[in-house]
C-alpha cells in the first residue's frame, strides 16, 4: 500500500495500539501474542487519503493454458479477481500448465494461488517458471497449493510467468493466481498482506 499509516490497532480495543513497520510499500504489523481473540483479531488500519493498494499485474490478464474445460473455465478466470470463477483443465488430464503475460516486464518477487476446497485441491506436484528469452526458468517448486499458497522468493524480472502443474489426483484448476510486484531486487520476507481484490 502506498498509504501513510496513521495509525493500527485492535479493533475491539482502541486503545491498544499495534507496532506498524513500513519498507517502500510494504506494511508489517506486529501482533500481540497469544492472539487477542482465538478466532478472528481484526486489526483497524488508519491511513491518510484514499487506499491506493500496490497493483498486481497479473490480474486481467487473460492468460493462457495447456486445455480447459469448457469455455466457462478459461484460462482468463484465474486472474479475474473473483474467486467464484476458475480455470480448469480438460477432463482426464493430470498435469497442465497457466499461464500469464503482464503488460510490460515486471519484478516480481511473490505470488498467491488458490486452488479450492479440499474436494478441489487436485495438486500433487507443481512449478512456478518465467520466460527468459525462449527457455523457462523455474522459480520454485511445490507439492499441495490448497486452498491458499502465498509464497515469496528473489524478484525475477520477467514478462511471462507459468504455473506448470506436473501431477494432479484429477484435472487441475486455480480460482486464482496473482503475481505481486516488488521494487527491490532481494527477497520479499512476506506476501500474505498483499491480498488479491476479489470481487
Amino acid at each position: 500500500m502506498k498509504n501513510k499509516v496513521m495509525a493500527a490497532y485492535l479493533l475491539a480495543n482502541p486503545k491498544k495500539a499495534i507496532a506498524v513497520t513500513v519498507e517502500g510499500e510494504r506494511i508489517s504489523l506486529k501482533l500481540p501474542m497469544p492472539a487477542p481473540d482465538p478466532i478472528a483479531s481484526v486489526i483497524a488500519l488508519r491511513i491518510e487519503g484514499e487506499p491506493a493498494p500496490v497493483p498486481v499485474p497479473s490480474l486481467g490478464r487473460r492468460g493462457r493454458a495447456s486445455s480447459f474445460f469448457g469455455p466457462e473455465f478459461g484460462s482468463e478466470k484465474a486472474f479475474d479477481g473473483d474467486h467464484e470463477t476458475y480455470w480448469r483443465a480438460a477432463a482426464g488430464q493430470h498435469s497442465g500448465w497457466l499461464e500469464v503475460t503482464l503488460a510490460k516486464p515486471s519484478s516480481i518477487g511473490c505470488v498467491t494461488l488458490m486452488e479450492g476446497w479440499e474436494n478441489q485441491s487436485h495438486t500433487r506436484r507443481f512449478r512456478l517458471e518465467y520466460r527468459d528469452g525462449g527457455q523457462w526458468k523455474t522459480i520454485f517448486e511445490g507439492t499441495r497449493i490448497g486452498r491458499a499458497l502465498s509464497r515469496t522468493f528473489d524478484s525475477v524480472t520477467a514478462q511471462v510467468f507459468r504455473l506448470n502443474i506436473l501431477e494432479a489426483a484429477d484435472a487441475p484448476q486455480i480460482e486464482e493466481c496473482g503475481c505481486l510486484l516488488t521494487n527491490r531486487k532481494r527477497r520479499v520476507r512476506n506476501c500474505r498482506a498483499a491480498s488479491l481484490p476479489f470481487t
